[in-house]
Parts: structure tokens; sequence; C-alpha cells
């Protein structure tokens, strides 16, 4: 009955209020902006602006309209190009007003965020992120429906053919709505579920679960699973508590059934993040493993990188040594110098080819029975 209520909910939603009442302004740009490519960002700004003029950005020392934050690493980037001395370097000057460039395109950006929310009423905000997020869903599902129609099979993240294109690697191609890197579309997705756990929308929640797994981010993954611990424990009614476990047993089902291999660099990940050391490598480094904990980050990097070439040199010779190869030794080839004491005889002369012959010869296994 919960779910049906919610879909209800969601029906009305999406037909009757959401195309009436959408921040279509706002939605565009959100499209746009979110783009991989740098000049559709660009057109973005500019079209917002040209819709809607305004620069009053509204920075101030207390009650700042807009966060303080971006002019702080403005100001920094600054006193660092000055302080290292980029301003005897040409191309640091560029590097400079690059970055520079980049943050003024994000203030401009929240500023015209900051004003639908202000001249926008919660219902239409909300409309438009739903309407957002749906259409995300609906191009990161379209790629994985071409990827299962290339490979002939409905889970992608087993299929090991066309030289293993897809396999573990399959998330990669899921990009959704931004068309850039899976780790973005799983940061969308994720930020999706943390909006729609909080207004309680079961639907939505579980298809941008959905769409975060489909993506295969090992990091969207670990920060999400980080959140829902804060706000089980912290932040959460019952039904958010019920939700909550619900997406947590959809990650545990995606690692255990739909993409196994997943798991290894899963908790490998996990392991990186809390700076904890992999017992499969503490194996190889003896004495100096029970002080691990103590070394500085360079000296656990160099007995790591120290414990793989032993480990891969080991390697190496066992696989030699069971090939059972015959080792020969030899002598560097002497080219025989003119006898300029040479004796008028034909006994001298062939003693002295003889000696020639005896120093280009190599000494091994293989020579041992041409002693006469």
């Amino acid at each position: 009955m919960l779910l049906l209520s919610q879909y209800n909910k969601f029906r009305f939603i999406l037909t009757k209020s959401m195309l009436r009442q959408v921040d279509w302004k706002i939605f565009l740009f959100l499209v746009l902006f979110l783009n991989v490519k740098l000049w559709i960002k660009i057109l973005a700004l500019i079209i917002m602006y040209t819709m809607r003029l305004n620069f009053r950005f509204g920075f101030r020392w207390k009650s700042s309209r807009l966060p303080p934050f971006y002019l702080a690493v403005m100001l920094i980037t600054m006193i660092n190009w000055i302080g290292y001395g980029g301003y005897s370097h040409a191309q640091y000057g560029l590097v400079l007003i690059t970055g520079l460039l980049f943050w003024a395109f994000c203030i401009l950006a929240i500023h015209q965020i900051t004003l639908s929310v202000e001249h926008s009423s919660t219902t239409v905000l909300h409309n438009t992120l739903l309407l957002f997020f749906i259409l995300n869903m609906i191009v990161s599902l379209s790629n994985m429906l071409t990827i299962i129609l290339e490979t002939g099979t409905w889970n992608p993240y087993q299929y090991q053919g066309l030289f293993q294109k897809y396999f573990i690697g399959t998330g990669d191609y899921i990009k959704g709505l931004s068309f850039d890197t899976s780790t973005t579309n799983a940061l969308i997705n994720a930020f999706g579920v943390v909006y729609f756990l909080s207004r309680k929308l079961i639907l939505c929640t579980i298809c941008c679960m959905i769409t975060l797994l489909l993506a295969g981010s090992n990091l969207a993954n670990i920060l999400l699973v980080s959140v829902f611990i804060f706000s089980f424990i912290f932040q959460s009614d019952r039904d958010q508590k019920s939700l909550i476990v619900v997406c947590l047993l959809l990650l545990i089902i995606f690692l255990g059934r739909v993409s196994p291999q997943n798991d290894h660099y899963f908790f490998s990940a996990t392991k990186t993040m809390l700076n904890i050391p992999d017992d499969k490598m503490l194996a190889d480094l003896s004495p100096a493993k029970e002080n691990f904990g103590s070394f500085s980050t360079e000296q656990k990097k160099t007995l790591i990188a120290a414990a793989y070439l032993d480990s891969a040199k080991s390697s190496w010779a066992i696989l030699n040594k069971s090939k059972d190869l015959p080792n020969y030794s030899w002598v560097r080839p002497v080219i025989p110098q003119p006898n300029i004491n040479r004796m008028a005889g034909g006994a001298v002369a062939v003693q002295s080819r003889a000696a020639a012959t005896a120093r280009l010869r190599p000494v091994g296994p293989r020579y041992a029975h041409a002693g006469t």
C-alpha cells in the first residue's frame, strides 16, 4: 500500500503538476552546465545571462548572499602565484588567468541558481529537480540498453567477450545526462538518493540508487554508505531507516550477484581511504610488517614497492627454473691481432691460427667434448 501511494503521488506530480510548475530556465541551465564540454558550459552561461541579466552578486563580510568561498580561493591562488614567483614566467600567468576564469564561471553559475531559488516557490524547485533526475535516469538506462544490445546479454558486468570491452568496466559507459565520466553520473545520483530520501519519496530514491549502482563508482558507493550510516544513527525516522536498509541491500546484491568482481576494488578502495594496509602486501614485508603503521607515507610506499619487486623476481626465477634451461657461460669474443713476429715456417702459422680459434670458442657444456 505504501508503494502504491508513492506511485500515485509520483504520477500526479509527473503528469499534472510538474509540467506546469517547472522553472524551465534553471532546468535548461542544469542540463547544459553539467555537460562535460567546456563550450557548452559557456553557452549555458551566455543563454542564462541573456534571459536574466543580473550581476548583483551580493558578496559581504557578514551575511553574504553568495558563499565567499569562491573569492577566497581566487585570492589564495593569486597569493600563491606571487609567492612562488609565477609572475616571472609567462606560462604561469596564463595558467593563473585560466584558473581565475574557471572560478569566475562558478560564481556566475551559483548566482543564477540563487536567483532561481529566491524567485521560485518550493514546489517549482522540487518539480524541476525531479524532472532533471528523471531525465538523467532515462539517459543512463539508454546507455545500459545500448550495451545490452551490443553484448547480447542481460548482465554485461560478467560478459568477457569483445576483448573484455565491458565486463567489470561496464559502469564506465553509463555516463548519464552530463556525458562525463561515470563517477560524475554516480555522484549526481548519490545527491539524488540523499535528496529523495530526505523527502521520503521511495520510488525516486530507489531509481536513483539503481542508476548509481549501474555507474559502478566505488568512490560514490563509499561516500553514500558513510552518509547512510550517519543518517541512520543521527538523522532519520523509521520510514527513512527502512529505506536506507533497502538501499544497502541493493548495494550488497549488486556487488554479490551482478558484478562480483567489483567487490575486490570496493573493499580495496575502502582500505585505502581509511589508511588500512592490505594483508596480502603485508605478508611480503616480513620484519617490517610489525611496525608498518609507524612508518611515514614515503617509507610505506618504498616497502610496498620493494616487496613487489622481490616477489616478482622470485616468481620470474621459479618460472625460469621450471623450464630447466642450460646455463651457458660465454667469453667475450677476441679478434686476433696480426703477429708482427711472424716466423718463416708453416707450423708457426698453423699454431697461430689454432690459438686464435681457441680464443673465439665459447666455453660451456655444449663444448665440453670439443677438447680434441
